[in-house]
């Protein structure tokens, strides 16, 4: 394999005017200011992390100018106490340096000794670099080299069924005991993290289905809930009946002695809603069932791209130090099972 040569500033060389070695100097700090202030924001946001409550950690997010996605991979970058001893020969790019914080110290040491980490890393020779390292991970001994081999590679079918996940997991568990081997999980999205996405967005899609049959106790009928929506919107001021002309009720305004709601309140029919799992315009999933909203955020966090799983793990958040007792529960819950990984 052909190595780059490991990074370093020559000031003094021969020939170097002094007007070329002020640029290359001004350059060269200019560079390292860019990665320290990213270093810099990483840490001030590890510190806001550590001493504030989750509810105002997640206020202050809402107001920087920065993503979710990209603050997590910040946290990241902040949380790796060795990028601060290595600036020299890290890029000034916060993405590429997040690929580089996923590394433990030895990784990024030998990665500037291989030449793959040095101020102009992409993210591609990154991945190459941690390909090599995996596949051929050096062993130091008094007399030789020794190099690790890998033997193959597990690939999952298509119609492999999920549920067996843990099963397989085991199995390679008790090779890896049994042999002194070594099994490198991929948690990318295209690896394990898929996997188990799937598996929960499938978990998730069943319960919810079932779900659905619990809903509507009493077997209301389209035009029976098309009447509770009616009355809803009526007593919160969004409908209004003309009386008859000889100044009786309309049969569908909720003030007529026979219709099915008359004397009710906005809260009595509320209150009818929850009871008996009836969801319309205005009882929503969120209102009506708890387990089931949080378990529907659960398979949009399977399902989503990033930028929704984002969206929902805030809500859990939100939810979580925010609603009440039983919101509270299910987004513990939540949190607690959704799939994290790199994406």
């Amino acid at each position: 394999m052909c190595k780059n040569k490991p990074y370093s500033i020559q000031n003094e060389v021969q020939g170097m005017s002094e007007l070329v070695q002020s640029f290359v100097q001004r350059i060269s700090d200019s560079w390292r200011e860019s990665v320290e202030k990213i270093l810099q924001t990483s840490h001030v946001l590890v510190e806001s992390e550590q001493q504030l409550s989750d509810t105002e950690f997640l206020d202050m997010v809402d107001q920087l100018p920065i993503s979710q996605s990209t603050i997590s991979k910040l946290l990241m970058i902040g949380k790796n106490s060795h990028l601060p001893n290595k600036v020299q020969y890290l890029p000034p790019h916060w993405t590429t340096i997040y690929e580089i914080s996923q590394m433990d110290e030895q990784q990024i040491d030998k990665g500037i000794v291989e030449g793959f980490i040095n101020p102009s890393s992409t993210k591609k020779e990154i991945d190459k670099f941690h390909q090599f390292f995996d596949t051929n991970v050096v062993v130091r001994s008094n007399v030789v080299d020794v190099v690790e081999s890998t033997l193959g590679s597990i690939t999952i079918p298509n119609d492999f069924d999920v549920d067996r996940i843990d099963d397989l997991q085991n199995d390679i568990r008790r090779l890896e005991l049994t042999y002194g081997v070594k099994f490198h999980t991929d948690r990318t999205k295209k690896g394990m993290l898929s996997i188990l996405r799937n598996r929960l967005s499938e978990q998730m899609g069943v319960w919810l289905e079932q779900r659905q049959k619990e809903y509507n106790k009493i077997n209301l009928s389209f035009d029976d809930i098309q009447i509770l929506e009616d009355s809803f919107n009526q007593l919160r001021g969004g409908l209004k009946y003309h009386k008859n002309n000889d100044g009786s009720f309309s049969v569908n305004d909720i003030k007529h002695r026979h219709h099915p709601y008359y004397g009710w309140t906005s809260e009595n029919l509320y209150h009818f809603c929850r009871e008996n799992m009836i969801i319309c315009r205005w009882t929503q999933m969120k209102e009506i069932d708890k387990e089931g909203h949080i378990k529907h955020l659960v398979k949009l966090h399977c399902d989503g791209d990033s930028t929704k799983r984002n969206g929902v793990k805030k809500k859990l958040q939100r939810l979580l130090n925010r609603g009440n007792e039983e919101s509270q529960k299910w987004s513990e819950w939540g949190l607690s099972v959704i799939v994290e990984g790199v994406d």
